[in-house]
């Protein structure tokens, strides 16, 4: 045989080699494949039912459906099982067949019950998942309630770099901030709507209560100048009535002193007197005049004056609800500008940073 090198073909008799492997591989693989059919034969379907019928009968305890005893007997009973098909088709097929198939196969359906049990006990006892960002960005919302070591302690395991957690911390704790602030202003802002709105509904209410005012005020005058008028006639009516009255005494006595019926002496003295008459009743008319004078100007001036302070008991009602309603919104801008919470969350916020930063020798300075 010449020229035995890779590609070579090698012949026994009539029959190359090559064809005497394929049948080799052939023959064993039916060989193997009549040794499962004997095995399936020998141990039944319920044995291959009992792969899933263990975990299901596994013993189960308070705190997980799969006990830690049960996790041992389902791993016992799976590598007798391996062992038993093993010893029929062989170590290779028997261990691919169970343990790779429950590795691989079922691995997701056993994720919340086998595998979940084992991964409680386990969480119980060496529990050791470290927190992630969020972690931390829940920590900035109670960080002013937080203590500091115990705070610095659950963000310690967060794999982000030391700025970054910084930041994720520093935008829940501005959220805190806010929620914080936020019934403050809205306090203050209900206060100003309601001084607006008392302050507009106080004006409308006095605007209709001085529309009446005025109305009854002018009525009223009216009332007074009729009054007046009345008065004044009155009196004019008496002092004409008078005033002819002294005139026809004069008359008569002018024609009692033409028929010589009384002398000259006597007609002078009833002139005089009646001239006395005349100034007389003049000036007790004057007087009812002045009288009535004084009368419009005391009504005037009592109208001035109600005016006068019915404007100033308005205006100091109004500035006294307005100073009142002002002094709590000052109050609660006080309090908000005052409480000092900001630079709190800020300080802390500072402080827990530059302690992790210590402990990595890694990042910014901040102020």
């Amino acid at each position: 045989m010449s020229g035995v090198g890779a590609e070579a073909v090698v012949e026994i008799g009539n029959v190359e080699l090559l064809d005497l492997v394929e049948v080799t591989e052939t023959v064993k693989g039916l060989a193997r494949r009549g040794k499962l059919w004997m095995f399936e034969q020998l141990f039944g379907l319920q044995w291959w039912s009992d792969l899933f019928g263990v975990i299901q009968q596994a013993d189960s305890s308070t705190c997980v459906t799969v006990s830690p005893s049960g996790i041992v007997y389902v791993i016992k009973d799976y590598l007798y099982r391996t062992v038993d098909i093993g010893a029929i088709v062989g170590e290779e097929i028997g261990s691919e067949g169970i343990m790779e198939m429950l590795s691989e196969g079922l691995s997701s359906a056993l994720e919340t019950n086998f595998n979940g049990s084992l991964q409680s006990i386990l969480n119980v006892w060496k529990g050791a998942l470290p927190a992630d960002l969020s972690h931390a960005s829940g920590f900035g919302r109670i960080i002013d309630r937080a203590e500091t070591y115990f705070t610095l302690s659950q963000i310690m395991t967060v794999g982000n770099l030391n700025y970054v957690t910084l930041g994720a911390m520093y935008l829940s704790a501005d959220e805190r901030l806010r929620e914080a602030y936020t019934p403050l202003r809205e306090y203050h802002s209900q206060l100003i709507s309601l001084k607006n709105e008392a302050m507009t509904k106080l004006i409308t209410e006095l605007t209709n209560f001085l529309a009446m005012l005025i109305n009854d005020t002018v009525l009223d005058a009216q009332n007074f100048v009729s009054r007046i008028e009345s008065y004044v006639q009155n009196v004019a009516e008496a002092s004409l009535a008078r005033v002819n009255q002294i005139e026809a005494s004069l008359d008569s006595d002018k024609a009692r002193y033409d028929a010589g019926i009384i002398g000259e002496d006597e007609f002078n003295k009833r002139l005089n007197e009646y001239y006395i008459d005349l100034n007389t009743e003049e000036q007790i008319f004057s007087d009812y005049m002045s009288s009535v004078d004084s009368m419009i100007s005391d009504y005037v001036n009592l109208l001035d004056s109600l005016k006068s302070d019915l404007i100033a008991l308005i205006k100091d009602y109004l500035a006294s609800i307005e100073s009142h309603i002002n002094a709590i919104a000052n109050k609660v801008a006080n309090l908000a500008n005052n409480i000092g919470f900001e630079s709190q969350l800020k300080s802390k916020l500072l402080e827990l940073y530059n302690k992790l930063k210590a402990y990595r020798q890694s990042g910014f300075s901040y102020s």
